[in-house]
């Protein structure tokens, strides 16, 4: 069981992360590149798998808007840096 901090979400997908690399390389220490149509689909698996990881990684929403965050703060602004 994950932390409490950790969303379920991101370690099923660094699960699913880590079962693809460990086939692909045992994949590469067998077969190699000489099999050219596995290697294509272990290239397609790992833009799904890549796909799936960032999505995981995404943040939720914050569920109040900025005023009324500000109004919990006294109504000022926080001072965090602002992208540039």
């Amino acid at each position: 069981m994950p932390p409490a901090c950790i969303r379920t979400s991101f370690m099923e997908a660094m699960d699913s992360y880590k079962d693809f690399i460990d086939e692909y390389i045992a994949f590469m220490e067998n077969d190699g590149a000489s099999n050219a149509v596995r290697y294509a689909q272990f290239m397609l698996q790992y833009a799904e798998t890549m796909e799936k990881l960032g999505r995981s990684m995404k943040a939720p929403r914050p569920t109040k808007s900025m005023s009324a965050m500000s109004k919990s703060w006294g109504g000022s602004t926080p001072s965090w840096p602002r992208p540039v």
